[in-house]
């Protein structure tokens, strides 16, 4: 992890930038979240990249897949904090029974969460249709536990952290915030997709039939797109 940062420390701190700027129009986060992934995959597996030029073909590849999935996540999430909101009005004012609704509410817009962790790079790093993406996406979080919950926990306090410390902050979340929680969750997640969805790993498994039972439940895929991948592609 730490080689990753000292070699592409200041690549991080453009690509946050560049995130930044293409998401002043607000409609271009999910795309801006999808390209900016594209980068920080390509860190973390120590490919060739070329920022701007790699950065927004993914960025207007994917725009409306990422669009929808985008505002899929954003209508969910606020869904299920109204949900959170009102059974916890309803269990402080009667029955502590509502209480309940409250942690399956909060279990809910977790799982949306984690699934949209990995649902961005998959769809800046392989090919599948956007159903079977977000299939893949719900199981893996799951299914890849050990992996996803460091990946939420240390991307999510660098974002939370920065946000809460705000104003003192202003410089951390302009200069590497984002690129740096962005790299810091691939780190963790991406093996997880290469292994089960791309068939890259060929290092004996421990418990291959655990594994397979998993793999059967995902969409396999092949890497998407991109000119300095092709090869790659090739050799497997």
């Amino acid at each position: 992890y730490f080689e990753i940062l000292w070699r592409e420390f200041f690549p991080l701190l453009k690509l946050n930038l560049l995130f930044i700027i293409s998401c002043l129009p607000i409609v271009t986060i999910p795309a801006a979240l999808t390209a900016m992934n594209r980068i920080t995959v390509t860190m973390v597996r120590d490919r060739n990249y070329f920022m701007l030029s790699d950065y927004w073909d993914a960025f207007k590849r994917d725009f409306f897949r990422s669009l929808l999935a985008g505002v899929l996540v954003l209508v969910l999430v606020v869904l299920f904090s109204l949900s959170i909101w009102f059974y916890y009005m309803l269990g402080q004012a009667g029955s502590k029974f509502f209480m309940l609704f409250v942690g399956v509410s909060v279990a809910l817009m977790i799982m949306v969460l984690g699934s949209a962790m990995y649902f961005f790079p998959m769809l800046a790093m392989v090919e599948l249709p956007t159903g079977k993406l977000m299939r893949n996406s719900i199981i893996m979080f799951f299914t890849h536990f050990k992996k996803s919950l460091p990946a939420a926990l240390i991307s999510g306090a660098m974002v939370l952290g920065g946000i809460a410390l705000y104003p003192l902050s202003i410089i951390f979340i302009v200069f590497i915030m984002f690129s740096l929680a962005s790299m810091s969750a691939n780190f963790f997640l991406v093996k997880p997709i290469e292994v089960p969805v791309l068939g890259m790993d060929d290092t004996p498994s421990v418990n291959p039939a655990k594994e397979r039972s998993q793999e059967n439940l995902l969409s396999s895929a092949e890497l998407g797109e991109f000119p300095q991948w092709e090869d790659e592609e090739g050799e497997n």
